[in-house]
């Protein structure tokens, strides 16, 4: 799909594999600025190592993509955990 996100500034959470990155590559690949969240991750610009059950670290986040960008326009809540496996 092709939609004109140039400007645009998404986060994505548990975009460290699977539908969260997939979803990252989609939104830059139409143009967004994407903050690429997960509990671990590469290190790259806009990568922020990000554990959503966390408030501290959700505060983190959203403040520095406050201070990078100004704003923030998509956000994608992808990040789950498995609980079976609990």
């Amino acid at each position: 799909m092709q939609v004109d996100l140039q400007g645009r500034v998404a986060l994505v959470t548990g975009a460290g594999r699977g539908i969260g990155k997939a979803i990252e590559e989609a939104l830059a690949a139409n143009g967004a600025i994407v903050y690429e969240t997960d509990i671990t991750l590469p290190d790259s610009p806009h990568s922020l190592k990000l554990n959503v059950t966390d408030p501290a670290q959700i505060a983190e986040a959203m403040a520095t993509v406050e201070r990078e960008q100004g704003h923030l326009d998509i956000l994608i809540n992808n990040a789950g955990i498995n609980t079976l496996a609990h």
